[in-house]
């Protein structure tokens, strides 16, 4: 059977039409929030290790092959490839890493299989949640400093633990 794996990114458009979707958007760790890897993609060692070390990743790449060897049993699979398509934010980093572990083990399971990476190429997306979220800690920071504030007096200094539970039921108040 020839299998055709598409990875791609959500926020470059829509998914690639497939026999199915793997979406790794909300459930699987992503590699763009650390700052050392958010400019590299899969060709890069990093980003592949931090992938690959994601709970649950190699999960779903096996439950993708097992669904793949089913489809190869139905009487469509000599004559019409399968597609599939696995998806991230930005598809640099997870899509194309889950992507080609994909491709690799259908390969040495003897399936045909091609790989396209759509978006691999393409500038990185600074999402509006990476704004809210850069503005919520900027707002949780300024209510924090605020309350420090008003904990000091003129002629004494700050407690320190005072400070602390402060810093920290900001934070848990605000969800962090």
């Amino acid at each position: 059977m020839n299998v055709e794996i598409t990875s791609f990114g959500f926020l470059h458009g829509s998914a690639p039409e497939a026999h199915f979707v793997l979406d790794l958007r909300h459930h699987f760790r992503d590699p763009h929030v650390r700052p050392e890897l958010r400019y590299k993609t899969a060709r890069d060692q990093e980003v592949r290790d931090a992938v690959a070390a994601t709970p649950g990743i190699l999960q779903v790449v096996a439950a993708a092959i097992t669904m793949t060897q089913s489809y190869a049993m139905g009487p469509g699979a000599d004559t019409t490839p399968f597609r599939v398509a696995v998806g991230c934010a930005g598809g640099r980093h997870r899509a194309p890493v889950t992507a080609e572990m994909l491709r690799n083990a259908l390969a040495a399971a003897q399936f045909h299989v091609s790989l396209t990476h759509r978006d691999l190429d393409k500038d990185v997306v600074e999402s509006d949640r990476d704004a809210d979220r850069t503005q919520a800690y900027a707002d949780v920071i300024e209510r924090v400093l605020n309350s420090l504030l008003d904990e000091m007096d003129d002629e004494d200094e700050l407690d320190t633990t005072v400070a602390s539970e402060n810093v920290a039921g900001a934070l848990v108040q605000a969800g962090y």
